[in-house]
């Protein structure tokens, strides 16, 4: 078969001469394409960069462009396959590998089909990427195209990159943060080990997370100074670490941009030690600085050649020049020339032998005055042992030595003085004895006989004072004992309440003689027996009090204990006399408590005394391991105080505790005295008393018939006798004549006209009467007999507080409260009261949760619980009194603290009352109808509470299921949910205890302790609420492990059994 001819169509007949025109026109024009693309794709292939030669297998033509020539050193390409086959061996020999590189060729001969690519390294460094890509046409491969791309630099930068990221990751800490937004792009190993965070926590994170002193005014004055100088920046910040370490760095910071951004290359160099170093050395310095000048004598040192290096203060003042005029100068340009030359004969002595030397000297000062200087010079060295020079330091004796003298000449003439008085007090001893053993002898001889009670209370008081006295002058007689510090403390059991009755006794005519008013304030805490030295305690008192009725000539002589601290060995009193009397100055203070001294020379003249009493005074405290002291305001009164350290005594006086059914009896408390009635108030309170106050006559004929009418009468009223306005006499007249139904019991309490007042009592039908100061037990006695049996027996149950509250509470109905409380039970008791009583009630479990829905809800009143962990009421009330549109919201304080300074602490804070947990209803309404204002669109109360059923807990001991049920305003059920809940919940306590115990973590113990005694109160478990009060205590007084110890294994035991019988007994649910 032939082939076609181009002119012919195959088989068919030959064109014309019109249509062989036509053909021939059309192959020109398709060759005239065809070269105008070879020309196109031959430029196209000459422009690039990479180096290309085409092969073709039929005739082994080769192709190459431009840049391959240039590429291989090559100026034109083989003619033929021989020429080509010599260029390739050409080309190997350029290569560092020129065998390999011909074993690749003959490779792609041997298989043409294969596309191949490979990295041709050159002898002169440069490097070539090729890349070999077979030519097919159909189906066949007629030959290959060969691409060489020169990568040398690609190569090197690539290099470059491996090399500095080596450099980068093995530099210190090295974060690169995108410029503008201040996130990190790239954080180095050094910079992730430094900050705690893995590379991809750190990547894209802003570096106000860790970086503490950023702000954005510093990242744009940092931006500014690096585009303005192109310069480094360089400054100091703190880091905080992930694991809260907070590090002092310095930061370098460089400009660079990626393709994307422009960068801050952010270098850090920990510098915390560092810093430190340098603190401390400034602070060294300063504090050297500040001792050398603090340092009265003056102190110099200078180098071996006689030039000051520095002094102090003291030395510039002896020379008369500044430091700054000495320091650079020698002894010859300072000081007169004789002087001068002196100093430096000692100087090259010194230097000569290198010893220190001690002697006097005088020595001339700058106003001429010659002076006996205690001189000390010698050499000093640095810390190689190279001699720096001299240093020195001298004492102006010159005044002592002047007073020494005198001193053996006074001392001559005391001495003789000492003799004459201790002959004196000896002679004078027996005349002073014997009439006081007369009046001692004679009252007891009289106490024999047939008195009247009222006669054998005056012998009694007569016969007290009398052997009170003979105590103290027989100390005084032997006072010489005193000064020789002879005087022996002694050890006995003794009843504090005794002791401060005498105290009484000697004081209470003196005081009624000038209208003053006697308070015993006398701490809860405080133990009632104690072990020590009563007649000196006595001592002291009575020393101090008779000074302060001495010097008072009207308001009230408040006599007050507290605990300051416990011990293993036992306690440290603290007793405080305070006046409203005439006050001291600084100065005359500052003469207290010396022997023969009073406060001013008139002080004798006008009110009498030896001076000598607050010197025992001040040597029996220091003697019973305490110290004294005195707070005084001239014009307004004095405090003065002592401690003392006392045994706990294992004796045990009777026990002043309310019987079951009197626990929560309602009294009232009228005395316009204010400090006579928070006492009163107190220890009323702590016989478990419901107690109320008011501060007039008028004002407690109010609170009666309000009491009465609310369906909560006072069982008892107690009266000052003398008040302003309406005397406690008219008061009693007012109640009787309000026609109660149940009208309460009185009891008059009085400091002075005890004759006149007894017959004004008995006429208006009181026969009860306390006398001031008063005492626990005297408390007790009377309030038991002015109650009677009977009046308990005959005692009506209480409606229930739900009822009540409906109509007292009508006006503020609906009020929105918040209450603030961390203990479950406890929110739960509080907020089930108030809102059956028809109040609105919001919960936070602390005090920053308070602050935050305070800020954003409106309340009418805050119950604020005073320890909670997070924040406390404290701190939460003080941060919303800093808040200006908050400074009318009433605030109520509620805690199991009865304590006198916990009310302190609560009004210091801003808040506006306290209210002692646990809860009583009547206290609580009496408390929001106080605080919260009326609105007009108040509801009218809240629904009656659920009858009382009867109580199948009755009989377990330490549970007053009669109180607790009251608590709860009558609702059984939920007193049994609270019983469930606090058996649920409590009996992990202890261990919780001693577990913050073992991490020293005494807050949250105390805090634990304070909630366990506040639930235990709360379901009326009072021996365990007793028992952790006590632990409480101890816990705030930081005592000793053993004695916390023994309390807590107390409450546990009690709390087990507890939880024990309400196991047994508790109905299911």
């Amino acid at each position: 078969m032939s082939e076609p001819t181009p002119f012919s169509q195959g088989s068919g007949p030959a064109p014309g001469p019109n249509g062989l025109a036509t053909r021939v026109s059309e192959l020109e024009q398709e060759l005239a394409r065809a070269r105008l693309s070879l020309k196109l794709l031959l430029t196209t292939l000459n422009s690039t960069d990479d180096g290309i030669m085409a092969v073709r297998f039929a005739d082994g033509k080769t192709y190459s462009n431009t840049k391959f020539l240039e590429m291989w050193g090559t100026s034109a390409e083989p003619p033929g396959p021989a020429q080509a086959e010599q260029q390739m061996q050409r080309h190997a020999a350029l290569t560092r590998d020129p065998e390999r590189f011909i074993a690749k060729i003959r490779e792609l001969q041997a298989h043409p089909e294969l596309e191949d690519f490979d990295v041709i390294e050159l002898n002169d460094g440069r490097t070539f990427e090729r890349h070999v890509i077979p030519q097919r046409v159909d189906g066949k491969v007629v030959g290959v195209v060969i691409n060489f791309r020169d990568i040398t630099q690609q190569r090197r930068f690539e290099e470059k990159m491996v090399f500095n990221h080596l450099v980068v990751e093995n530099a210190g800490p090295m974060l690169w943060l995108d410029a503008r937004a201040g996130k990190v792009v790239y954080a180095n190993k050094a910079a992730c080990q430094h900050l705690g965070y893995t590379a991809d926590e750190l990547l894209g994170m802003d570096i106000s997370v860790f970086d503490m002193d950023f702000s954005r005014d510093q990242s744009r004055a940092v931006r500014t100074a690096l585009q303005e100088t192109g310069r480094p920046v360089t400054f100091e910040s703190r880091n905080r670490c992930k694991d809260g370490r907070v590090v002092d760095v310095e930061v370098t910071v460089f400009l660079a941009r990626d393709d994307k951004r422009a960068l801050n290359i952010a270098s850090l160099k920990d510098i915390t030690e560092q810093k430190r170093a340098a603190e401390a050395m400034g602070r060294q310095r300063a504090t050297m600085r500040s001792l050398i000048n603090s340092i009265s004598d003056p102190i110099f040192y200078k180098d071996p050649h006689g030039r000051y290096l520095g002094c102090n203060e003291a030395f510039a003042t002896a020379v008369g020049k500044p430091v700054g005029e000495i320091v650079g100068r020698t002894d010859a340009e300072l000081l007169p020339p004789r002087l001068a030359e002196a100093l430096r004969e000692r100087d090259r002595g010194i230097l000569s032998s290198l010893q220190t030397r001690r002697q006097e000297e005088w020595l001339t000062d700058h106003h001429g005055r010659r002076k006996l200087f205690e001189t000390v010079n010698g050499p000093f060295w640095d810390e190689d042992g190279q001699l720096l020079g001299i240093m020195g330091m001298g004492r102006d004796v010159t005044e002592r030595k002047q007073a020494e003298e005198a001193v053996r000449r006074a001392k001559e003439i005391a001495e003789e003085a000492t003799r004459m008085k201790s002959d004196f007090l000896a002679n004078m001893s027996h005349e002073i004895r014997t009439p006081m053993n007369a009046i001692i002898g004679m009252s007891h001889l009289a106490l024999k006989t047939e008195l009247t009670q009222r006669q054998r209370d005056y012998i009694s008081k007569v016969q007290s004072s009398g052997q009170h006295l003979m105590g103290i002058i027989d100390d005084i007689l032997d006072f010489s004992k005193v000064e020789a510090g002879k005087l022996d403390i002694e050890q006995a059991d003794f009843e504090l309440e005794k002791l401060l009755d005498n105290v009484a006794n000697l004081l209470t005519e003196k005081s009624n003689a000038k209208g003053l008013e006697l308070v015993f304030d006398i701490a809860p805490d405080v133990p009632p027996m104690l072990v020590g030295d009563s007649l000196r305690l006595g001592q002291i008192l009575i020393n101090f009090a008779n000074n302060a009725v001495k010097f008072t000539e009207q308001g009230e002589i408040v006599v007050s204990a507290r605990v300051k601290e416990r011990s293993a060995d036992g306690i440290l009193l603290h007793f405080a006399v305070r006046d409203s009397g005439i006050g001291l100055t600084e100065e005359q203070v500052g003469r207290l408590f010396q022997s023969f001294q009073q406060a001013d020379s008139s002080t004798t003249r006008r009110f009498g005394g030896t001076g000598l009493g607050l010197a025992i005074s001040k040597k029996l405290a220091e003697l019973m391991g305490g110290e004294v002291g005195v707070n005084s305001s001239f014009g307004k009164g004095s405090t003065f105080w002592f401690t003392a350290r006392l045994g706990v005594s294992q004796l045990r006086r009777r026990e002043l505790s309310l019987n079951p059914d009197l626990r929560g009896c309602r009294v009232l408390v009228v005395d316009d005295n204010d400090n006579a009635r928070a006492v009163l108030h107190e220890m009323l309170e702590t016989m478990r008393f419901s107690v109320s106050e008011a501060s007039s006559g008028r004002a407690a004929v109010e609170r009666v018939r309000n009491a009465a009418a609310g369906g909560h009468p006072f069982s008892l009223v107690y009266l000052d006798w003398r008040m302003p306005g309406m005397d406690g006499i008219e008061t009693v007249r007012q109640i009787k004549a309000l026609g109660l139904e149940r009208e309460p019991r009185f009891i008059m309490v009085t400091a002075y006209g005890r004759e006149e007042m007894l017959k004004e009592t008995e006429a208006v039908g009181i026969g009860s009467v306390l006398v001031k100061p008063i005492s626990a037990s005297m408390l007790f006695d009377t309030t038991m007999a002015a109650l009677g049996v009977e009046h308990f027996e005959q005692r009506e149950a209480a409606p229930p507080a739900a009822a009540e509250a409906t109509g007292r509470l009508a006006a503020i109905s609906q009020a929105r409260l918040l209450l603030v409380e961390d203990n479950d039970i406890n929110q739960m008791v509080a907020s089930e009261i108030l809102r059956d009583a028809g109040f609105v009630v919001d919960i936070a479990d602390n005090g920053q949760i308070a602050l935050d829905m305070v800020a954003r809800s409106r309340y009418d009143l805050v119950l604020m619980d005073m320890q909670m962990p997070v924040m406390d009421g404290i701190a939460a009330t003080r941060e919303i009194r800093r808040d200006a549109r908050l400074h009318g919201l009433p605030i109520v304080a509620m805690t199991a603290n009865a304590m006198q300074q916990d009310r302190d602490r609560c009004r210091e804070a801003g808040m506006n009352d306290f209210l002692m947990k646990p809860i009583n209803p009547e206290q609580l309404w009496d408390m929001l109808l106080k605080w919260i204002k009326p609105r007009s669109d108040a509801g009218a109360g809240a629904g009656s509470a659920e009858a009382p059923a009867g109580d199948p807990l009755d009989g377990i001991p330490g549970l007053d299921t009669a109180t607790g049920l009251s608590r709860m305003m009558g609702k059984k059920p939920l007193y049994l949910s609270m019983l469930r809940r606090y058996v649920a919940g409590q009996p992990g306590v202890p261990d919780d205890i001693r577990q913050a115990l073992a991490a020293d973590d005494w807050g949250t113990a105390e805090r634990l302790a304070h909630t366990a005694k506040g639930v235990s109160g709360t379901i009326a478990a009072l021996q365990v609420e007793d028992q952790a009060a006590l632990l409480e205590g101890l816990l705030r007084q930081r005592a000793p492990r053993p004695q916390i110890d023994e309390a807590l294994a107390g409450y546990e035991r009690g709390l087990r059994s507890l939880i024990l019988h309400l196991e047994a007994r508790l109905p299911a649910p």
